[in-house]
């Protein structure tokens, strides 16, 4: 099995995982395409939860991003059409968005301390990741050997929009089979991971949380042969 398919399963396995434990990972998103996933999916069956999540995956992984499997999941026109319903609607914000800006929350997330946040998720992950080799006031390079290579995982708050983004990549013999892989992508609701409009007291659930989707991949990385 190639690293690629290896990747595309881990990936079906971790949104399984996801749905069943109730995407305890989007909860933590204040903002954005992921409280829409939630609210779209707050309507549906479990079935119809299971058929979407597959297909938006599969759409993100292997129709834009080119991964490339030999044996895919099976694909259904109800998945399609779930996705079509959910595009449509993915421009309009959830009541609890709303409810953030008119708050004053947005203006308040902004001023928050990068650097607080930068550390709060450093002492969480804590080198149960790997070896911290680069850091700036914003952002750090975390490096963890493995059989196939290296992972590595960069973790910055220094966007402009975002608070925080995190990204991991797999290095094989001075190759990427496997580049900025994270959360929302493996999910197939967006290209990166980024959280922003985040309230001081939500720092240490999304520390908290990024940490077990490092220690995840890693483990994944690990198992590679």
């Amino acid at each position: 099995m190639t690293i690629e398919e290896s990747y595309l399963r881990w990936a079906l396995e971790e949104r399984k995982r996801e749905q069943v434990q109730g995407f305890p990972t989007l909860q933590t998103f204040p903002n954005g395409i992921a409280p829409r996933f939630l609210n779209f999916c707050e309507h549906l069956e479990s079935s119809d939860v299971e058929l979407f999540g597959v297909e938006l995956l599969l759409g993100r992984l292997v129709d834009k991003c080119g991964l490339r499997a030999i044996v895919l999941p099976e694909r259904s026109d109800r998945g399609r059409s779930l996705v079509a319903e959910f595009y449509a609607s993915v421009l309009t914000p959830t009541a609890e968005e709303w409810k953030r800006r008119s708050s004053g929350a947005e203006q308040e997330a902004q001023s928050a301390s990068r650097k607080k946040m930068l550390d709060t998720i450093l002492t969480l992950v804590g080198a149960n990741v790997g070896t911290l080799v680069r850091r700036s006031r914003t952002s750090v390079l975390i490096r963890t050997k493995v059989a196939v290579g290296f992972v590595n995982t960069y973790i910055d708050t220094g966007g402009r929009i975002d608070q925080i983004t995190y990204w991991q990549e797999l290095e094989s013999e001075g190759e990427m089979p496997l580049g900025r892989t994270s959360v929302l992508p493996w999910l197939g609701l967006s290209g990166q991971t980024g959280w922003s409009d985040l309230r001081k007291e939500e720092f240490t659930a999304v520390a908290g949380r990024m940490r077990i989707l490092l220690e995840d991949f890693i483990l994944f990385a690990k198992r590679l042969e």
